[in-house]
């Protein structure tokens, strides 16, 4: 019986006509090299001496501006990583391989949801592809033309997406902010002379709550240093008839970058998300319990909300 033997060869398809710039291979990111042989330990090496002494002299100064090559300059504000700024790429709704990147990009991201799964993913790209189709490049075109026969039933225009959920971002229901919030730290001020009269401790109400908290399931950290945390705020005043009135607040804070209209950049700000508070007031002996009981409702009445938040 006869038979044919045939092979594939796969060859790379350069898109410039000189591969010198290839075989120069230079080196990028030199501080990329010294953190892997930091990594690895290559720096924990022994040569048996000791140097007699050592003397340092730095010189800084910060990057005020750059330029792509021979191009005009410009300015940096230091408002973010300047690898973003250097190396970003201009949106362009003419590239044909840059809409179905972000369309693939989308699908991995959409797919990684845990609340979505499969048949509602293939649902949600099968309307995209439907609504959002590629663009199609000029017929004289030939590559790009073959690029979109194959892509076009699959994939969609990620450009258009991208572009129109920049210009109308979405809006996320109320409550939406408690959810997934998983670790909850505890802080709380300083108390009076009165309230330590009255028998309040700040260790021990903020143990209590630190309790309540690890009790339903959220983590802490000793140190308090969270980005979402409990503050609570005790005002003590011991009246002549030694009866103790407290002002309490408690609030679940958290930590978020914003823009300010009046300055560069980001900040960070402490943003409150919920808030309870009340008046209790009753003799020295007893006064410490009520405000701890009360204290422990307002946090409860926390957790309820994050948790009804997260059906």
């Amino acid at each position: 019986m006869a038979s044919i033997t045939y092979w594939n060869r796969l060859e790379p398809r350069p898109v410039a006509p000189s591969i010198a710039e290839t075989l120069a291979a230079r080196l990028r990111d030199p501080l990329w090299l010294l953190t892997r042989q930091w990594q690895f330990g290559e720096f924990q090496g022994e040569d048996a001496g000791s140097p007699a002494y050592v003397h340092i002299h730095a010189v800084g100064m910060p990057l005020t501006a750059w330029r792509p090559g021979a191009g005009a300059w410009r300015p940096l504000d230091n408002s973010g990583p300047i690898e973003a700024i250097a190396e970003g790429e201009a949106i362009s709704g003419d590239d044909l391989s840059l809409q179905v990147e972000l369309a693939e990009a989308f699908e991995r991201l959409l797919r990684a949801r845990a609340d979505i799964d499969g048949p509602g993913a293939d649902a949600v790209m099968k309307e995209l592809v439907a609504k959002l189709p590629l663009a199609a490049p000029p017929a004289a075109d030939a590559m790009a033309t073959r690029f979109y026969r194959v892509c076009a039933p699959r994939s969609f225009n990620g450009v258009t997406l991208f572009t129109a959920s920049r210009q109308n971002p979405p809006v996320l229901p109320p409550g939406s902010e408690l959810r997934g919030i998983t670790t909850i730290g505890t802080v709380v001020d300083n108390l009076s002379p009165d309230a330590a009269a009255c028998g309040l401790d700040q260790a021990k109400i903020k143990s209590s709550i630190a309790r309540i908290l690890a009790d339903a399931g959220f983590k802490t950290q000793p140190l308090g240093d969270e980005e979402t945390y409990v503050w609570v705020n005790v005002v003590t005043n011991r009246m002549g008839t030694g009866t103790c009135v407290s002002r309490y607040d408690a609030s679940l804070m958290t930590q978020a970058d914003a823009t300010l209209p009046y300055l560069k950049g980001l900040v960070a700000l402490d943003v409150p998300l919920l808030r309870d508070g009340g008046l209790t007031g009753g003799a020295a002996a007893s006064h410490a319990k009520s405000v701890l009981d009360a204290l422990a409702a307002s946090v409860n009445r926390f957790i309820t909300q994050i948790r009804g938040a997260a059906k």
